[in-house]
């Protein structure tokens, strides 16, 4: 029978104290120790979600200074919606395709 997630995560900490590292410990310590002796690794997905989300945060965050010497955002993010689902499709403002744009126009006159 399959263990849970709860029943391996207490092996590991079964793991751990019986290594005769420090306890008690924090959880922290006791994941770097698990990472480090490939006793644990995040799920693919997990590792994907977390790396577009640092990419979105700095693509939000940043700038450029546009010919009339504004500070302006150099991404756009576009929602769009393919094979009814959400996307969020990021571009650079200045090269942006007109379709990004429209969708930009569009989510903003939805909300008039």
């Amino acid at each position: 029978m399959p263990r849970t997630c709860n029943e391996q995560m207490q092996d590991i900490v079964k793991k751990y104290i019986s290594s005769g590292k420090p306890w008690p410990a924090t959880t922290r310590d006791i994941a770097a120790w698990a990472i480090g002796n490939a006793l644990w690794a995040p799920e693919r997905a997990a590792l994907i979600d977390r790396c577009a989300e640092l990419l979105a945060r700095a693509m939000r965050e940043e700038y450029i200074i546009d010919p009339q010497g504004r500070t302006v955002r150099a991404k756009h993010a576009a929602r769009i919606e393919r094979d009814e689902r959400q996307l969020t499709l990021w571009a650079d403002i200045p090269t942006a395709r007109v379709s990004i744009w429209n969708s930009r126009l569009n989510r903003d006159a939805s909300r008039l």
